[in-house]
């Protein structure tokens, strides 16, 4: 499937990338305009609040490249430095309407997360690592899809990398198949205590699955560890 790509393949094309238009941008700075001349909270918005006559159904068709396409998307050209970070906030809330429903991946309820540094110290329990300095190994996210919107760039690291899940697990595959089988067995995953009151510290599931024609993954190292 499209999906099993090799960092080699990626590199050699850029129709992994979209760049906005100044005609997409102008088109995102109205639809904010008259999403906050109806509400002032982004989280009371709807679609319909948020529209994009034209950059909509271009974000429909990415929704196809991250459902059954290659499983990711760069966009890129937003003038950031020329907006304040509330404007960014909006602007990428509202692109998201048109994506999908915000969901959080937290017992706080957050559902537009910020990563930055805080001081957190990365070995003490339930510490979110996007909110340290330590390095994070690959993993997936709770959810059907994932964004990141760079406001600021890091003075030095903060790189962010991504592979193709399928493409290792098909090498795992041709290399090792009896254990390939074996992440299709249930698998702890400690909550980092991000789970309710009376419910378990941790929770079983499948590493890969197979759903909708699709191998699913679901794989955070440090939970399992």
């Amino acid at each position: 499937t499209p999906d099993a790509w090799l960092g080699p393949e990626i590199q050699s094309s850029t129709d992994w990338i979209y760049r906005l238009t100044p005609d997409d941008v102008a088109e995102l700075r109205a639809a904010l305009a008259q999403a906050r001349a109806r509400d002032a909270d982004i989280y009371r918005w709807t679609r319909d609040d948020f529209p994009l006559p034209h950059l909509g159904p271009r974000i429909r068709a990415w929704l196809d490249e991250l459902d059954r396409g290659r499983g990711f998307i760069l966009v890129k050209g937003f003038p950031v430095a020329e907006h304040s970070k509330d404007d960014c906030a909006g602007i990428y809330w509202g692109i998201g309407l048109h994506m999908g429903r915000a969901i959080s991946q937290n017992t706080d309820g957050d559902l537009l997360g910020h990563i930055r540094d805080t001081g957190a110290n990365p070995k003490d329990y339930g510490v979110r690592l996007y909110k340290t300095r330590a390095e994070q190994d690959f993993h997936t996210d709770g959810a059907d899809i994932i964004g990141l919107f760079c406001l600021r760039p890091a003075k030095s690291g903060g790189v962010s990398r991504i592979v193709s899940s399928v493409a290792i697990f098909n090498e795992m595959l041709r290399l090792r198949p009896e254990l390939a089988s074996v992440l299709f067995k249930p698998f702890p995953f400690d909550t980092q205590g991000q789970h309710k009151p009376g419910q378990k510290p941790w929770f079983e599931l499948p590493i890969c699955q197979f759903a909708d024609e699709r191998l699913r993954t679901f794989f955070i190292p440090w939970y399992i560890r």
